[in-house]
């Protein structure tokens, strides 16, 4: 972060006092349905059965309480859109709202015992120690800063009419979050053995190993917080959002939760979108997950990783690729290739079973149906 956080503490109290108002633009509306959407002619239904009077006062009431809320909850989320909109725009603006937040929701702590009230100043305290962590960790901002754009994002794609480009977002956050963590993240580092008390270890030796463990912990911190879910996060608690905005169905919960933003979601879309794109997808896959496991995982790890479960990614593109790409010939090589370099595999013999499916498939193919004649016709 290149501004110093000594602005971020003193501007602690004015964005408190901001945590009320609703930002002045105006939000894209999330709840807000498609122009070219039409309003389905209602099905015929029975005649509704008549109340007494009681019982019409209590749906009244009931039905006034449930149009009350839909239109409150249109209020809170492009409120909350707003100032997420409006917190993203840079590093510093994001780790002030999350103070911010953080504030929002301890605030609704109900003081039972009157020690909240006595207790001012280590809230002070506190919010000092949530501002330095977040100075003195690389990264940290520009994950919270990506958390809030990603927040946006996906409050703004119910409104998005362009498939192709919603597609095309989606896959820049995804190789965005991948290069932040790569950049600021890391696995644990190996435990050092430690000394005993008559090791002549120097002060400054001791001091140095403080600070790796410190920079080791930070790393985790980025890659843990980079790894969740911005809708569960401190952002969407301090709005109640789960409460007053749902996602789109199959929605990513994270950009770096890769296996959701493409053989969930991008990959599919490709089959009749432009399936000769459909191997450049396959290979962004691969090459962001690779940079996100040789971030999480130690060296051991990632080894075992790569003999493992990146072969199976393998399988699983080239299988895709032959039943929905333009070069199955090349596809079918690749097959064979790994069942022969990969004899100790797990999943070798999954893979031979799958093989003998595929020729079947392909020697019998399903046969296809016919439209019924139309009567009179011969």
């Amino acid at each position: 972060m290149n501004q110093p956080f000594l602005t971020l503490t003193s501007l602690l109290a004015m964005a408190a006092v901001g945590v009320a108002q609703t930002a002045t633009s105006a939000p894209i509306d999330p709840f807000a349905a498609p122009a070219s959407e039409s309003t389905p002619a209602p099905a015929p239904t029975e005649a509704a059965p008549v109340l007494s009077g009681d019982e019409a006062k209590i749906v009244e009431k009931l039905a006034l309480v449930q149009k009350e809320f839909e239109l409150k909850k249109k209020e809170i989320a492009n409120t909350a859109l707003g100032r997420y909109t409006s917190a993203a725009q840079s590093e510093l603006a994001a780790a002030q709202f999350y103070i911010t937040c953080q504030q929002m929701v301890s605030s609704r702590i109900p003081d039972l015992d009157g020690v909240s009230k006595k207790d001012a100043k280590d809230k002070e305290d506190k919010t000092k120690r949530q501002a330095d962590m977040i100075e003195s960790t690389p990264g940290y901002a520009a994950i919270l800063q990506m958390q809030l754009q990603y927040l946006v994002f996906t409050m703004e794609a119910p409104t998005m009419k362009d498939r192709g480009a919603l597609m095309s977002k989606m896959r820049d956050f995804a190789g965005k979050a991948a290069t932040l963590v790569q950049t600021y993240g890391g696995p644990p580092a190996p435990r050092k053995p430690t000394t005993n008390s008559n090791s002549n270890n120097s002060r400054r030796e001791q001091e140095k190993q403080r600070e790796e463990q410190q920079l080791q912990r930070g790393k985790q911190q980025v890659l843990q917080l980079a790894k969740a879910s911005p809708l569960n996060s401190v952002f969407a608690q301090a709005f109640n959002l789960q409460n007053y905005f749902k996602a789109m169905d199959n929605w990513p919960d994270s950009p770096l939760n890769l296996q959701e933003v493409f053989p969930g979601m991008i990959i599919p879309f490709r089959y009749d979108n432009k399936p000769e794109l459909l191997a450049s997808e396959w290979d962004e896959f691969l090459r962001l997950e690779t940079m996100v496991q040789h971030s999480s995982l130690d060296e051991t790890a990632y080894a075992r990783w790569l003999i493992g479960s990146y072969r199976s990614l393998e399988w699983q593109k080239w299988l895709d690729l032959l039943a929905h790409g333009t070069h199955r010939i090349a596809a079918a090589d690749e097959l064979a290739r790994l069942i022969k370099d990969n004899p100790t595999h797990p999943a070798v013999g999954s893979w031979a079973d799958s093989l003998t499916e595929i020729m079947e498939t392909i020697k019998n193919p399903p046969a296809k149906i016919e439209p019924a004649a139309e009567p009179g016709t011969n």
